[in-house]
């Protein structure tokens, strides 16, 4: 049942946040009907489960265009690139790529496995394999061999049989917890790959190779004269020499590409030791990297650093590369070897050159305020971000983020040379863009009840002022520490949080601590961070577990999820809270929506914020020491 709510409740979500960022001001949006083109990306990033990308279970060959009867002929093949064998028995595979159409989704019957390295074949139809290839397959939709396992219809995604179109079409892997592990779309389909793989001749297969790549690019996929079912080729291929003609000189002018994730304040390593770029090319053509320059010097000779890639550098279409300051920091954090670095570490990473004719200096990011450049062989701007106090970019700039967050675009493709294209990325994941945009945290796994009373989301403060904005009274105004938000209990008992949730429109931002207890008539204050002083009307005062609440200022949701995950309070704020100052109940509890700013709260006698107190400063009711 909790799956069933899950995989029912998901296109709701999506149009919920399209709805949200609509009401919101953000224009540069895909249409609804292509949000469920993305509908894989989105739920392979958020959906709990193993990540889509680093699946130990791959979709390795398929024949969808055979020289026999179809789709009698067509087969599929599997590969457990992992260490540890899988019990297939919950999995399922198809090509309905959306809950509830005519095609098809199977999943395998009881006893199901795969081992390490083994290599199963699924058959639409056995006696056809076995005609075609002298040996019967592993599996098959239809039941045609008695020997052969048959895989069963797994109607609660779709009712359909799998027949797979030749001119463009999908195969997907679902886990037992109907999360999207991998995906295959060809032709005419961008369903999974944005471009898609390009149609094979009949009698032809589609073929990962090598069989352990799995970039989520179409490059992972050839076209195999010869199908092999069973057997998967896990060497790369080699290179092969070639005389091309002298290439023309490299034009970056209007090139497409984009500055997708920068880490300016890395934690556990030194600065600028751990700092890095990511660059996308959102192109359909290979660039040469050759006339790009990268780097924090705005001004041509100014004294911070610009960089220029080395001879023979080019980025694919879709392609992402990653620049690191010093490689052997960047292996020590991440585990894999940068695309290039900064400083000389590593003799197996290419060194990026100094660009003296624009400036002599090194490139060191500032973590309270800075900026990034990308620039044509002309010195002009093919793209550009500037964070914290440099307004050079962006005028408001990106926020500063949390050490050890990164800030990333999202979606990856999208530009509209304002901050609001930029994320606080708590997991930073140098080399991985993601094409779809922010949305809320997964679905409760219960159906939603209608939210309660008993918890009443009283006061918000998403935009600190930046001089009178030390809401948490530690000494220190920071536009991330001192968010809040504040939750009161208005029922007659006594209210244990413990393991609840705090989710905005991103991300779970605070799990409860044990012994989180609010007293009837009394509150809790959660802040971003800091270590905050004071009593607070004897509310109980917490600190997001995840580092920073993240609130946009121009406009967020909060959800409150109880230790079952269900949705116990919510409220749904726009530009009204960010201007300096919290939002809140007038009257404090009872007040209806939409909050009011706090200095024009009777009783605030102007002033910007009260956490874990009533507008006018006096404790709440059941609050005392």
């Amino acid at each position: 049942m909790k799956q069933e709510n899950a995989c029912r409740n998901m296109l709701q979500i999506i149009a919920v946040l399209f709805a949200f960022f609509s009401m919101i001001g953000v224009t540069q949006l895909p249409s609804l009907a292509a949000w469920n083109g993305l509908y894989l990306p989105l739920i392979n990033r958020y959906w709990p489960g193993e990540p889509y990308f680093r699946s130990p279970l791959l979709i390795t060959e398929i024949l969808y265009d055979s020289t026999g009867y179809e789709p009698d002929s067509e087969w599929i093949e599997l590969y457990n690139r992992g260490s540890e064998s899988i019990n297939l028995e919950a999995y399922k595979i198809g090509d309905s790529e959306t809950q509830g159409d005519m095609e098809g989704m199977y999943h395998f019957p009881k006893k199901a496995s795969i081992k390490p390295g083994q290599v199963i074949v699924i058959a639409n139809r056995a006696l056809n394999f076995s005609n075609e290839f002298g040996f019967p397959p592993d599996f098959e939709f239809s039941n045609t061999d008695q020997s052969v396992p048959v895989m069963e219809k797994y109607r609660f995604w779709a009712g359909g049989s799998v027949n797979l179109n030749n001119g463009g079409d999908e195969v997907l892997l679902l886990n037992q917890e109907n999360t999207f592990l991998d995906a295959v779309s060809w032709g005419n389909s961008s369903f999974a790959f944005i471009p898609p793989i390009s149609a094979v001749n009949e009698g032809h297969s589609l073929e990962r190779h090598p069989a352990d790549s799995d970039r989520n690019h179409s490059m992972d996929w050839r076209d195999q004269i010869n199908p092999d079912p069973g057997k998967v080729d896990l060497i790369p291929p080699t290179p092969i020499p070639t005389n091309p003609p002298d290439p023309p000189q490299p034009s970056c002018k209007n090139a497409p590409l984009l500055i997708s994730e920068v880490m300016s304040d890395p934690a556990n390593v030194g600065e600028p030791e751990g700092e890095w770029f990511e660059i996308f090319n959102w192109g359909d053509a290979t660039l040469n990297l050759e006339c790009a320059r990268l780097g924090d010097e705005e001004t041509s000779g100014g004294g911070e650093g610009m960089l220029s890639f080395p001879p023979g550098s080019t980025l694919p279409p879709g392609g992402v590369i990653v620049i690191a300051n010093m490689g052997i920091e960047f292996i020590s954090q991440y585990g894999e070897k940068p695309d290039y670095e900064v400083n000389d570490s590593d003799a197996e990473v290419q060194d990026m050159l100094k660009f003296r004719s624009w400036a002599d200096g090194s490139v060191n990011l500032s973590n309270n305020g800075d900026e990034v450049l990308l620039l044509d062989e002309t010195g002009s701007l093919i793209d550009v971000l500037s964070w914290g106090s440099s307004t050079f970019a962006f005028d408001p700039s990106i926020p500063k983020v949390v050490e050890g967050h990164s800030m990333e675009t999202r979606p990856a493709s999208q530009d509209t040379d304002s901050a609001t294209d930029w994320i606080e990325q708590i997991n930073p994941d140098p080399g991985y863009i993601a094409l779809d945009p922010p949305i809320p945290p997964p679905p409760p796994t219960h159906t939603p009840t209608p939210p309660t009373m008993d918890l009443v989301i009283n006061e918000i403060h998403a935009d600190p002022h930046s001089d009178l904005g030390d809401a948490n009274n530690d000494g220190d105004v920071d536009v991330n520490d001192d968010e809040f938000v504040e939750i009161v209990n208005t029922s007659p008992d006594v209210i244990d949080l413990s393991g609840w949730r705090l989710n905005d429109a991103l991300e779970t931002r605070h799990i409860f601590p044990p012994d989180s207890i609010i007293e009837p008539a009394c509150g809790v204050i959660i802040f971003g961070g800091g270590e905050p002083e004071g009593d607070f009307g004897f509310s109980l005062v917490q600190v997001a577990s995840s580092g920073l609440l993240g609130f946009n200022d121009h406009g967020d949701v909060i959800y409150l999820y109880d230790a079952s995950t269900v949705l116990v309070a919510s409220y749904v704020f726009g530009v009204e809270g960010g201007d300096d100052q919290s939002i809140t109940r007038v009257p404090d509890i009872t007040g209806e929506d939409p909050l009011k700013k706090h200095t024009t709260a009777p009783g605030s006698e102007g002033s910007l914020f009260s956490p874990g107190t009533k507008v006018d400063g006096e404790s709440f009711s059941g609050c005392s020491d």
